[in-house]
């Protein structure tokens, strides 16, 4: 085997600026995703905690976030899609 002892299947190498956009587009679907999660809680009369917005933003990324009702800030919407988008690409 080449590279070692490792099989060649889990050799794909990525250009280095491909795994810091990952990296970038994963904190920023997490950061949204809390700012919109305490930014809900607070509009919605909560006291807006900030670890468990936290919490529910990590969640996103696997597909089990709480029941929201509308309507819902800039923020979170973006975290959500961004967290599927980025869920998609990894089982892609």
């Amino acid at each position: 085997m080449s590279h070692g002892s490792h099989p060649s299947y889990l050799h794909h190498e990525r250009p280095r600026w491909q795994w810091y956009a990952l990296a970038l587009a994963i904190a920023s679907a997490y950061t949204l995703g809390a700012i919109g999660f305490w930014k809900y809680d607070v509009d919605h009369g909560g006291e807006g905690h900030v670890l468990d917005a936290m919490y529910h933003a990590a969640q996103l990324f696997i597909l089990h976030a709480p029941a929201l009702a509308p309507p819902l800030n800039v923020p979170l919407e973006i975290g959500r899609w961004l967290a599927l988008g980025l869920l998609g690409l990894a089982a892609a």
